[in-house]
C-alpha cells in the first residue's frame, strides 16, 4: 500500500528559478485532496475552516501572485502585521501602502473572511520562517 507521503511526492511539480535558487511548487489543492482521502481512511477530519485557510493561501499564491520568493522579501514582520490588520481592523497594523490599504478596506470582508485571510497570512509567515531556517542549516 502506498503511503500518503509517497502519493504526495508523486504529484507533478514545477520548478522555477529565482535569485540563483530553484523553488519547487506543487498545487496545494492536490495535496489537500490526497490528505483528505488519507484522513477519511484514518478517521481524521479537516475542518471547513482549515480547508478554507489552505484554499485562501493557494489563492494568494495563484491569483494574487504572492509566491514564496515574494514572501521571503518581507523580513520586517509584514506578513504578521497584515494578519494582525485582518484580525483587529487597526489601520496602524497595515504594513504596506495607504493605497493598498484602501483597496482592501473597500472590499468589506465579513469577520470570518478576515480571519481566514489572517490565518493564510500567518501560514505564509510560518513557511517563510521555515525557508529562512533551512537556508541557515
Amino acid at each position: 500500500m502506498t503511503s500518503l507521503l509517497e502519493k504526495i511526492l508523486d504529484i507533478p511539480r514545477r520548478v522555477e528559478p529565482l535569485g540563483g535558487q530553484n523553488y519547487t511548487y506543487v498545487r496545494l489543492e492536490e495535496v489537500i485532496t490526497l490528505a483528505a482521502e488519507y484522513n477519511a481512511k484514518q478517521n481524521i477530519r479537516f475542518t471547513k475552516g482549515g480547508l478554507d485557510v489552505a484554499a485562501e493561501r493557494q489563492r494568494q499564491m495563484d491569483v494574487k501572485n504572492f509566491a514564496p520568493e515574494r514572501d521571503d522579501a518581507y523580513v520586517r514582520g509584514e506578513l504578521f502585521k497584515a494578519a494582525l490588520f485582518f484580525i483587529t481592523g487597526n489601520y496602524l497594523d497595515w504594513p504596506w501602502s495607504m493605497e493598498s490599504l484602501m483597496a482592501v478596506k473597500n472590499k468589506k470582508y465579513d469577520r470570518r473572511a478576515c480571519l481566514v485571510r489572517a490565518a493564510a497570512l500567518l501560514v505564509a509567515e510560518i513557511d517563510r520562517l521555515d525557508r529562512m531556517a533551512a537556508t541557515k542549516d
